[in-house]
């Protein structure tokens, strides 16, 4: 195992495990030499800014994954990869062989985001992903902040999820199916939208793949309020 490299680690069973690495320290601002294509990077040392942390390769990047956040410097409104934390790895796509260099001593303490809603929080994430974000309109009007956005395959099982935040949809993995154990969508499979727990009519105008490029949604789906009256004695 190399230094400044992440690694992707399946683990089984269904209790979480604790990894000791042992090894010789490097410095943090250790050059990481990075290949057209993708590459799995390790974090810095201090949770950084995405933008700042990888600020040495500015304009040769497209997209940095992180298990179940995205930052697309193209998209920043719609990102919700906000920092780089220690000890997390990240998936990022490089347009031409580059040298990243993290900055040493720039620690963000603002706001740190490695939590994943609680609504979404039982979704499994696997290597194999689309990324959707966009704008869902009920009625007509924006959806109010909060509204849950679920990604099912054609057999039920929820493969991504989301919640509306400043009126979008922010930028959303959807997950593929990872073997037996671990359910998701299947090449060309059509992808199911529900919102609030109600599956939508409309139907996305492209098929899952393992593409990992951002599709942009514009859905508006009509929803009526049912008043039922209350009746005490």
């Amino acid at each position: 195992m190399h230094s400044a490299t992440g690694y992707y680690l399946r683990v089984t069973g269904s209790t979480s495990v604790s990894l000791l690495v042992e090894g010789i320290a490097q410095a943090c601002s250790e050059p990481k030499e990075l290949h057209t294509g993708w590459n799995w990077i390790g974090a810095p040392c201090d949770v950084i800014e995405t933008a700042t942390a990888l600020a040495s390769i500015d304009g040769h990047y497209q997209r940095v994954l992180s298990l179940d956040k995205t930052y697309d410097p193209a998209l920043p409104m719609f990102s919700t990869l906000k920092n780089l934390i220690p000890g997390e790895g990240y998936l990022i796509y490089i347009t031409d062989p580059v040298t990243l260099i993290y900055p040493d001593g720039v620690t963000n303490t603002d706001e740190v985001q490695n939590v994943v809603e609680s609504a979404c929080r039982n979704v499994p994430s696997t290597p194999f992903s689309t990324l959707v974000y966009g704008y869902l309109y009920v009625n007509s009007e924006l959806a109010q902040e909060g509204t849950l956005v679920e990604f099912v395959t054609p057999r039920g099982e929820v493969a991504g999820c989301s919640l509306i935040a400043a009126g979008m949809l922010p930028l959303t993995q959807i997950y593929g199916a990872d073997g037996e154990n671990i359910g998701g969508f299947l090449a060309d499979d059509q992808i199911l939208v529900r919102v609030n727990g109600i599956v939508i009519s409309q139907q996305l105008e492209f098929t899952w793949q393992d593409d990992k490029t951002p599709h942009e949604l514009s859905i508006n789906t009509t929803m009526h309020k049912i008043n039922l009256p209350l009746i005490t004695h």
